[in-house]
């Protein structure tokens, strides 16, 4: 499970003439562990395979088949268990969220700044928030669902 993020208001912008209508932006879901010294997901097939049968409640009991115990790069063991839901950065080996654009990562900016963002819960943001956000809690951003239909 994981949280989708729309426009509040949709929009229309062009695409090499065609006019798109952008509502929705992406979903973030929970992605395993993620080593914030060396940028490295602890999957062992890499980013884009985070999600392959990886759950919420599979994080205790991860597969090691699937799953380095540690960075592979600088040896580094999780530290913690919880995701940081904090606009700070992260450190260390721990949980990260990953984001799966449902627009080009590049449209974010050409939506006005002040197009109000909402998340699956109801929660609200503006779209300079919405950046920040991604870059301190999704290290790993997935491009392989754009302009398609997802929830």
């Amino acid at each position: 499970m994981g949280s989708n993020f729309y426009l509040e208001k949709p929009i229309d912008l062009k695409f090499h003439g065609k006019v798109r209508t952008i509502k929705h932006i992406g979903k973030l879901a929970l992605a395993g562990h993620y080593c914030f010294r060396c940028n490295k997901t602890l999957c062992k097939r890499g980013d884009r395979h985070v999600h392959d049968g990886y759950t919420r409640q599979a994080l205790e009991n991860v597969k090691p088949s699937d799953w380095y115990m540690f960075c592979p790069k600088c040896g580094d063991a999780p530290t913690d268990v919880t995701v940081n839901t904090e606009f700070r950065q992260q450190r260390g080996v721990r949980p990260c969220n990953s984001f799966s654009w449902a627009i080009t990562p590049n449209t974010i900016n050409r939506i006005p700044k002040d197009a109000i963002i909402v998340d699956s819960m109801g929660e609200k943001m503006m779209v300079m928030e919405f950046i920040a956000m991604l870059k301190i809690r999704c290290p790993i951003q997935l491009t392989d669902a754009i302009w398609k239909e997802f929830s």
